[in-house]
Order: C-alpha cells, then sequence, then structure tokens
C-alpha cells in the first residue's frame, strides 16, 4: 500500500485524514435509500448470491480447533443487571 501511497498521482491525498475520516468526499451518488444497488452495474447485481466467497477450511483446519469454542458477548443476552454477557472461553 505504501507504493501506492507515495505514487504521483495520489500526491494530493493526505493519508492520515483520509484513515481519520476527515476528508469530505466531492462525489456523493443520489440513493433512493442506504441499501440501494441502483448505482452498481447490473453486471454485478444480477449474479446469483453465494453464501461465501471462500472454500471451507479443510479438515485439517478445523481440527486444529477441536474442542474450542467461543461466544461472543455482544451475541450474549444482557445480565440481570442490564449489562452485556461475559465472552465464554472454552478449551
Amino acid at each position: 500500500a505504501d507504493a501506492i501511497k507515495r505514487h504521483p498521482f495520489f500526491k494530493q491525498i493526505n493519508w492520515a485524514k483520509l484513515d481519520r475520516r476527515e476528508i469530505e468526499s466531492k462525489f456523493k451518488p443520489q440513493v433512493k435509500c442506504p441499501k440501494s444497488i441502483e448505482n452498481f452495474d447490473k453486471i454485478w447485481t444480477d449474479q446469483p448470491p453465494e453464501d461465501s466467497p471462500c472454500a471451507t477450511p479443510g479438515s485439517h483446519i478445523t481440527s486444529m480447533f477441536k474442542g474450542f469454542t467461543f461466544t461472543d458477548a455482544n451475541l450474549l443476552p444482557l445480565s440481570p443487571d442490564g449489562n452485556p454477557g461475559h465472552a465464554v472461553f472454552h478449551s
């Protein structure tokens, strides 16, 4: 990425401000709703959806995590005091 950032075409870009999202976009497409796909070419929107862009991991990968589980705290119900639950690790 650094080679691209140093390219003369991008000389005017303040990369630190861009990373902090402090640069206002000069182009704002008109959309009917936030989930609109009207500005995407039909070559992309007419494609059938796929469950995953990558293949299912092989057994050599899944065996590395045999017996391991994880539950994200954001997915746990609220505790009685109204706070998010706690992440739970098991091995």
